[in-house]
Protein backbone atom coordinates (compact mmCIF):
# COMPACT_ATOMS: atom_id res chain seq x y z
CA UNK A 1 0.00 0.00 0.00
CA UNK A 2 1.11 3.62 -0.49
CA UNK A 3 1.06 6.39 1.78
CA UNK A 4 2.21 10.16 1.57
CA UNK A 5 5.51 10.51 2.46
CA UNK A 6 6.20 6.58 2.96
CA UNK A 7 7.67 4.09 1.04
CA UNK A 8 5.62 1.64 -0.72
CA UNK A 9 5.39 -2.25 0.58
CA UNK A 10 3.46 -4.79 0.78
CA UNK A 11 2.82 -7.90 3.26
CA UNK A 12 2.72 -11.79 1.38
CA UNK A 13 0.21 -14.07 2.97
CA UNK A 14 1.20 -17.76 2.12
CA UNK A 15 -2.10 -19.09 0.45
CA UNK A 16 -1.82 -22.16 1.65
CA UNK A 17 -2.82 -20.83 5.61
CA UNK A 18 -5.92 -19.19 4.01
CA UNK A 19 -9.14 -20.88 5.47
CA UNK A 20 -7.00 -23.02 7.23
CA UNK A 21 -7.60 -23.14 11.62
CA UNK A 22 -5.10 -24.40 13.39
CA UNK A 23 -5.06 -27.29 15.36
CA UNK A 24 -6.38 -27.74 18.87
CA UNK A 25 -3.66 -27.82 21.69
CA UNK A 26 -3.10 -31.84 22.81
CA UNK A 27 -4.45 -30.91 26.99
CA UNK A 28 -3.11 -33.87 29.41
CA UNK A 29 -4.36 -34.17 32.68
CA UNK A 30 -4.73 -36.42 35.63
CA UNK A 31 -6.40 -40.16 35.23
CA UNK A 32 -9.24 -41.04 36.77
CA UNK A 33 -8.55 -44.06 40.10
CA UNK A 34 -8.68 -47.06 39.00
CA UNK A 35 -11.89 -48.85 40.52
CA UNK A 36 -13.22 -52.28 41.48
CA UNK A 37 -9.88 -53.15 43.80
CA UNK A 38 -10.37 -56.82 45.38
CA UNK A 39 -7.93 -58.75 47.39
CA UNK A 40 -7.66 -62.67 47.60
CA UNK A 41 -4.56 -63.70 50.91
CA UNK A 42 -2.22 -65.70 50.09
CA UNK A 43 0.89 -66.88 52.26
CA UNK A 44 2.98 -63.30 53.31
CA UNK A 45 1.33 -61.89 50.71
CA UNK A 46 -1.98 -60.65 49.07
CA UNK A 47 -3.11 -61.17 45.26
CA UNK A 48 -4.75 -57.40 44.19
CA UNK A 49 -7.26 -56.95 41.24
CA UNK A 50 -8.37 -53.88 39.68
CA UNK A 51 -10.40 -52.07 36.96
CA UNK A 52 -8.29 -49.77 34.33
CA UNK A 53 -9.28 -45.85 35.03
CA UNK A 54 -12.40 -45.04 33.11
CA UNK A 55 -10.29 -41.88 31.45
CA UNK A 56 -6.44 -42.01 30.97
CA UNK A 57 -5.84 -37.90 31.17
CA UNK A 58 -5.68 -38.17 27.51
CA UNK A 59 -2.00 -40.13 27.56
CA UNK A 60 -1.27 -43.85 28.02
CA UNK A 61 -1.35 -46.01 31.60
CA UNK A 62 2.53 -46.25 31.84
CA UNK A 63 1.98 -48.09 35.73
CA UNK A 64 0.16 -48.62 38.52
CA UNK A 65 1.45 -48.33 41.91
CA UNK A 66 -0.27 -51.19 45.08
CA UNK A 67 -0.03 -50.11 48.71
CA UNK A 68 -1.02 -51.72 51.43
CA UNK A 69 -2.03 -50.49 55.06
CA UNK A 70 -1.20 -49.98 57.35
CA UNK A 71 3.17 -50.21 56.62
CA UNK A 72 2.91 -49.24 53.37
CA UNK A 73 4.31 -51.92 51.36
CA UNK A 74 4.20 -51.30 47.50
CA UNK A 75 4.45 -52.87 44.31
CA UNK A 76 4.35 -51.91 41.22
CA UNK A 77 2.16 -53.47 37.58
CA UNK A 78 3.12 -52.29 34.01
CA UNK A 79 -0.11 -49.92 32.11
CA UNK A 80 -1.76 -53.43 30.74
CA UNK A 81 -1.98 -55.00 34.27
CA UNK A 82 -5.27 -55.58 36.05
CA UNK A 83 -3.87 -57.75 38.69
CA UNK A 84 -0.39 -57.89 41.03
CA UNK A 85 0.97 -59.59 44.31
CA UNK A 86 2.01 -57.75 47.28
CA UNK A 87 4.61 -59.38 48.96
CA UNK A 88 6.65 -58.66 52.49
CA UNK A 89 3.42 -58.78 54.32
CA UNK A 90 2.96 -60.39 57.71
CA UNK A 91 0.77 -63.45 58.22
CA UNK A 92 -1.85 -63.05 60.92
CA UNK A 93 -2.42 -59.34 60.05
CA UNK A 94 -4.75 -57.89 58.37
CA UNK A 95 -4.35 -55.06 55.53
CA UNK A 96 -6.58 -53.09 52.64
CA UNK A 97 -5.04 -51.99 48.96
CA UNK A 98 -5.35 -49.22 47.21
CA UNK A 99 -4.02 -48.71 43.55
CA UNK A 100 -2.94 -45.65 41.84
CA UNK A 101 -2.77 -45.22 37.59
CA UNK A 102 0.69 -42.71 36.54
CA UNK A 103 0.05 -42.12 32.83
CA UNK A 104 2.87 -42.03 30.09
CA UNK A 105 3.12 -37.73 31.11
CA UNK A 106 3.51 -38.63 34.78
CA UNK A 107 0.22 -37.36 35.94
CA UNK A 108 -0.80 -39.78 39.10
CA UNK A 109 -4.52 -40.54 39.73
CA UNK A 110 -5.93 -40.23 43.01
CA UNK A 111 -5.95 -43.53 45.19
CA UNK A 112 -8.77 -46.12 44.32
CA UNK A 113 -11.05 -47.04 47.17
CA UNK A 114 -9.43 -49.60 49.61
CA UNK A 115 -10.20 -53.21 49.37
CA UNK A 116 -12.02 -55.27 51.87
CA UNK A 117 -9.94 -55.69 55.09
CA UNK A 118 -7.58 -59.50 54.12
CA UNK A 119 -5.33 -61.14 56.05
CA UNK A 120 -2.32 -62.91 54.99
CA UNK A 121 -2.06 -66.65 56.29
CA UNK A 122 0.38 -69.76 56.17
CA UNK A 123 -1.40 -71.96 53.17
CA UNK A 124 -3.60 -74.81 55.09
CA UNK A 125 -2.98 -77.97 52.61
CA UNK A 126 -5.13 -81.07 52.42
CA UNK A 127 -3.27 -84.42 52.66
CA UNK A 128 -3.83 -86.72 50.10
CA UNK A 129 -1.21 -89.44 51.25
CA UNK A 130 0.72 -89.18 54.00
CA UNK A 131 3.99 -90.26 54.78
CA UNK A 132 4.07 -93.94 56.86
CA UNK A 133 7.83 -94.85 56.89
CA UNK A 134 5.92 -98.51 57.91
CA UNK A 135 8.63 -99.76 55.38
CA UNK A 136 11.70 -98.42 57.67
CA UNK A 137 14.15 -97.95 54.78
CA UNK A 138 13.25 -94.10 54.39
CA UNK A 139 13.14 -94.16 50.37
CA UNK A 140 9.99 -92.05 48.73
CA UNK A 141 10.02 -94.84 45.98
CA UNK A 142 8.61 -97.80 48.54
CA UNK A 143 4.67 -97.63 48.31
CA UNK A 144 4.64 -99.36 51.67
CA UNK A 145 5.63 -95.74 53.44
CA UNK A 146 2.81 -94.05 52.64
CA UNK A 147 -0.97 -93.80 53.78
CA UNK A 148 -2.46 -95.13 50.55
CA UNK A 149 0.31 -98.39 50.58
CA UNK A 150 0.97 -96.20 46.86
CA UNK A 151 4.14 -94.11 45.85
CA UNK A 152 2.10 -89.96 45.28
CA UNK A 153 1.18 -89.30 42.34
CA UNK A 154 0.54 -86.02 40.11
CA UNK A 155 -2.92 -85.20 41.63
CA UNK A 156 -1.42 -85.81 45.64
CA UNK A 157 -0.47 -83.81 48.01
CA UNK A 158 2.09 -85.60 50.01
CA UNK A 159 2.40 -84.38 53.50
CA UNK A 160 5.50 -85.39 56.07
CA UNK A 161 4.99 -85.54 59.48
CA UNK A 162 7.43 -83.30 61.84
CA UNK A 163 8.39 -86.33 63.38
CA UNK A 164 10.13 -87.79 60.28
CA UNK A 165 14.05 -87.44 60.62
CA UNK A 166 14.72 -87.62 56.30
CA UNK A 167 12.91 -88.69 53.27
CA UNK A 168 15.13 -90.40 49.91
CA UNK A 169 13.74 -89.28 47.16
CA UNK A 170 15.76 -90.96 44.87
CA UNK A 171 13.50 -90.59 41.64
CA UNK A 172 11.81 -88.51 39.13
CA UNK A 173 8.05 -87.88 40.12
CA UNK A 174 5.28 -85.10 39.85
CA UNK A 175 2.98 -84.54 42.69
CA UNK A 176 0.77 -81.44 43.14
CA UNK A 177 1.55 -80.07 46.16
CA UNK A 178 3.90 -81.10 49.26
CA UNK A 179 3.84 -80.11 53.21
CA UNK A 180 7.51 -81.30 54.89
CA UNK A 181 7.06 -79.45 58.05
CA UNK A 182 10.33 -79.88 60.59
CA UNK A 183 11.92 -82.06 58.06
CA UNK A 184 15.20 -83.05 56.60
CA UNK A 185 13.78 -83.52 53.00
CA UNK A 186 17.01 -84.83 50.77
CA UNK A 187 16.70 -85.19 46.67
CA UNK A 188 19.46 -87.88 45.70
CA UNK A 189 19.78 -87.15 42.55
CA UNK A 190 15.74 -87.24 41.70
CA UNK A 191 13.57 -84.73 40.28
CA UNK A 192 10.45 -83.57 42.47
CA UNK A 193 8.43 -81.47 40.38
CA UNK A 194 5.04 -79.39 41.92
CA UNK A 195 2.03 -79.15 39.39
CA UNK A 196 -0.19 -76.88 42.08
CA UNK A 197 -0.40 -73.37 40.08
CA UNK A 198 -1.33 -72.05 43.67
CA UNK A 199 2.21 -72.90 44.61
CA UNK A 200 1.31 -73.58 48.16
CA UNK A 201 4.04 -76.07 48.94
CA UNK A 202 5.79 -75.77 52.16
CA UNK A 203 9.56 -77.20 52.99
CA UNK A 204 11.49 -76.69 55.66
CA UNK A 205 15.24 -78.50 56.30
CA UNK A 206 15.64 -79.40 52.42
CA UNK A 207 18.86 -80.83 51.34
CA UNK A 208 19.77 -81.18 47.55
CA UNK A 209 22.38 -83.45 46.93
CA UNK A 210 22.31 -83.98 43.00
CA UNK A 211 18.68 -83.74 42.45
CA UNK A 212 16.16 -80.61 42.32
CA UNK A 213 12.77 -79.45 43.46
Amino acid sequence: MAVAGLATFSLPVAASHIGKVAPAPVVVAVPSPPYSVSSLPASAAINVKWSAPVSNGGSPIAYYTITAAPGGAVTYAGGAAISAKLSGLNNGSTYTVTVTATNAAGFTSAASASSLPTTPASPTLTCTNTWTGTAGDSQWTNAGNWSKAAVPAATDTACIPAATANVNVNTTSSIADLQALGTSLTLTGGTLSLTDAAHQSTVTGLQVSGGSL
